[in-house]
């Protein structure tokens, strides 16, 4: 519903707070090395999303993209942090993170928004 609001608001950005400083490279309960990623593109969270990232869920995303409002995904006890930025464009190439569903780890690299699909699995 915040995202329904920003939309109709025309937020300049949408602050998402959470348990966590943003979205990792993995699941840092499973994974300590994980590394917080600082930007995303809509495509690639939604991916992300859809695979397992229970951090945010997919239809979050859809009334942000229509106007193009950023969402900014930030930790309540560390509000400090910059977090993650989640906006229209991706920032590098290459797999950004790993994520699991029933002990498949699937990256987020498709093409289709709105949909879950992937490239790559491994098992």
């Amino acid at each position: 519903s915040a995202a329904l609001l920003a939309n109709y608001l025309n937020a300049s950005e949408l602050q998402n707070y959470t348990h966590v400083d943003g979205i990792f490279t993995a699941n840092p309960e499973l994974v300590p090395e994980a590394k917080i990623i600082r930007h995303l593109s809509y495509e690639e969270a939604n991916e992300l999303a859809n695979f397992g990232a229970s951090i945010l869920h997919a239809k979050t995303i859809i009334p942000l993209i229509e106007k193009g409002i950023p969402l900014r995904i930030k930790n309540t006890f560390n509000s400090e942090d910059a977090g993650t930025l989640i906006h229209q464009e991706s920032v590098q190439e290459g797999i950004k993170s790993i994520s699991v569903i029933k002990d498949n780890y699937r990256d987020g690299r498709s093409r289709t928004l709105g949909q879950g699909g992937c490239r790559c699995t491994y098992l």
